[in-house]
């Protein structure tokens, strides 16, 4: 889906967290994923609002954790810790796309959805600096797509966050993102007032969600072009 390293640059202080600092102890999952579930959604969810607001401190604690799970001495968590982030991301995904279809305004639609779109796309990014070592180790062994041992509907943190966005988000409302762009860019070609940023922003998502993965054959702008 577009290009995954776009959204998976991590953030300059990762790279201070040395594996060798870390050291793999037992750690209980539900409490350790709670912790990691509550950081995730606000950086998903909200990321120019609380996400952003993180310390560097609580950011190590997070990557530690994931760390501390996936090498569990006696029992890895790697692929309950995977399962629970698709379901977690796969629950955020819907909830936008049911604010969406609640709009009737193509404006007001367009704005939220390029709103959610930018927090979703960016906190991504950050969320797979976090899970860096469940991508390195368990999604490379199981990755669908190349993993020696591959399970279907495993991908890396960031493609997986892409592709549930279209198949969850797009696929719900992309009749209606599609009649709210045609829409605006009619009202811009009357005289009327447009926020350009905002069409930007919508068109260039349907771009980075161009696919790549055999799930999704066709591209999205290029549907866009044809409607």
């Amino acid at each position: 889906i577009g290009d995954p390293s776009i959204a998976c640059a991590a953030p300059p202080f990762f790279q201070t967290v040395a594996m060798s600092l870390l050291y793999a102890k037992p750690l209980p999952f539900d409490p350790t994923w709670a912790k990691l579930e509550n950081h995730v959604v606000s950086l998903v969810d909200d990321f120019f609002g609380i996400g952003k607001s993180i310390s560097v401190n609580e950011w190590r604690e997070l990557y530690t954790n994931v760390f501390q799970l996936c090498s569990h001495p006696q029992s890895p968590m790697a692929d309950q810790l995977y399962f629970s982030l698709k379901t977690l991301l796969q629950r955020v995904i819907s909830s936008v796309a049911t604010s969406l279809k609640a709009h009737e305004s193509d404006v007001l639609l367009l704005r939220i959805y390029n709103e959610k779109w930018n927090s979703f796309f960016t906190g991504l990014g950050y969320i797979n600096a976090i899970f860096e070592y469940l991508n390195r180790w368990w999604i490379h062994l199981h990755c669908e797509l190349d993993g020696r041992l591959p399970m279907t509907g495993v991908f890396p943190v960031s493609t997986l966050g892409l592709y549930l966005w279209r198949e969850t988000c797009i696929k719900t409302c992309l009749q209606d993102i599609f009649n709210a762009v045609d829409s605006y860019v009619n009202a811009g070609r009357r005289g009327d007032r447009i926020e350009h940023d905002v069409l930007r922003g919508v068109l260039g998502s349907l771009v980075t969600l161009s696919p790549a993965l055999p799930h999704q054959p066709h591209s999205l702008y290029g549907e866009f072009e044809a409607f």
